[in-house]
């Protein structure tokens, strides 16, 4: 099929190690991918080291990838990298999972606001 034996073996450890993961929805979007699984990389991704990273919560126009170089990401008209590595994905989603479930309150700060933000935390 003309996919180097790199590429395969990049494939088979991801699906050896993460393979059956489902995680839940990323909280505020819904997004991210429902599971983690992947095939062979098609022969035009096989150019770049891109192969899949999992089935879509939802159909989107775009395709949850890794990278040639471990990088997460997603892939429809560019590429996107949301992750410089799939263990990373899976932490901030694992963080801002448990992150919604306890905090009383989430906030998002942007621009000025971010230089005025002091951390209050409270036992309550």
């Amino acid at each position: 099929m003309g996919i180097s034996a790199v590429q395969v073996e990049r494939v088979i450890e991801f699906q050896r190690r993460w393979g059956g993961l489902v995680l839940p929805p990323s909280p505020g979007y819904e997004g991210g991918p429902k599971m983690l699984c992947t095939d062979m990389p098609s022969e035009a991704l096989e150019r770049d080291g891109w192969f899949e990273a999992g089935v879509q919560r939802a159909s989107m126009a775009y395709s949850f990838m890794i990278g040639p170089a471990g990088e997460f990401g997603i892939d429809g008209d560019r590429w996107v990298a949301l992750h410089a590595s799939i263990e990373g994905w899976i932490e901030s989603v694992a963080l801002a999972h448990h992150a919604s479930y306890w905090a009383q309150q989430i906030s998002t700060l942007r621009g000025d606001a971010v230089d005025g933000w002091r951390c209050v935390i409270s036992n309550r």
